[in-house]
């Protein structure tokens, strides 16, 4: 079953920039976008299923050099 994911992603700051950069070059990331607060970045991750999202995130998001931890928080869309 599809999934979306919110990513937030706590980033070294002097790799800010290119952190940035390696996310947007991700098909599996429709958006990512700098914020303030506790974390530094939230990405928007679409995946087929939820296995291939956890592959996403621990084999391209967080090898990416400058990332140092990430929350996951899944979509969860109601159906009325």
């Amino acid at each position: 079953m599809p999934t979306s994911s919110y990513v937030l992603i706590k980033v070294e700051p002097s790799k800010a920039h290119s952190v940035y950069n390696e996310l947007k070059k991700l098909s599996s990331v429709v958006q990512v976008d700098a914020v303030t607060g506790p974390h530094d970045m939230i990405a928007i991750v679409e995946s087929p299923d939820v296995s291939t999202l956890g592959t996403v995130i621990i084999n391209k998001i967080r090898t990416i050099d400058g990332v140092n931890d990430t929350l996951t928080c899944h979509i969860i869309k109601f159906g009325l």
